[in-house]
């Protein structure tokens, strides 16, 4: 019975943090959403495990998340193969792409790549992922759906950047046994530590 309140307490904690991050990031004019994805995006691109990387795991921007799109494509002309992510029920899968132009609009509204795409097979691949909120300790809270963790569960080995804006960390995240940890955190104030 404990644990059942524990749990009921950590979603409904997990819920408003949420709700307070999702309507901060909406509050950004457009402007200043340019500019804070554009110093990320800056700060990745001279990060030594992005230019080693020959094969990265990225997620498609939306909705006010750090922008993704002008890095994909900068990746793409750099001669790195790019893998996208598309959901089927509860589940996630990456497909390479060439070109931003194959991507077409998916589930929630997320640009995703054709199915007919190859699917991404690496096993220790650079993941960048989208975060609503993090901590200090590398937790991330996303949007309540389970899919990253469900994913990384059964490929634990890709290393994992979570990506977001300096004013989304909080003091604490509430975590689940699920729940899988960033192995980096980066902002558009650059790595938190």
């Amino acid at each position: 019975m404990e644990q059942l309140q524990i749990w009921e307490k950590n979603l409904e904690t997990k819920k408003q943090i949420r709700k307070e991050n999702l309507r901060r990031r909406e509050l950004l004019s457009k402007e200043e959403w340019e500019r804070r994805s554009e110093l990320l995006m800056a700060f990745l691109l001279e990060q030594p495990i992005y230019q080693e990387s020959q094969t990265i795991y990225c997620y498609v921007s939306y909705h006010g998340e750090v922008d993704t799109w002008r890095f994909i494509m900068y990746s793409l002309k750099k001669g790195k193969r790019i893998a996208v992510p598309k959901v089927r029920g509860n589940e996630m899968k990456f497909y390479y792409i060439q070109d931003v132009r194959e991507l077409k609009e998916g589930y929630r509204g997320i640009f995703e790549p054709p199915e007919t795409n190859v699917e991404a097979t690496e096993e220790n691949a650079l993941l960048l992922m989208p975060v609503v909120a993090f901590d200090r300790k590398k937790h991330r809270l996303g949007y309540g759906g389970g899919f990253y963790d469900r994913y990384l569960e059964k490929h634990p080995n890709h290393f994992k950047i979570g990506i977001g804006f300096s004013f989304q960390e909080r003091k604490h995240i509430p975590v689940e046994k699920h729940d899988i940890n960033l192995d980096k955190i980066w902002t558009d104030e650059g790595e938190i530590l």
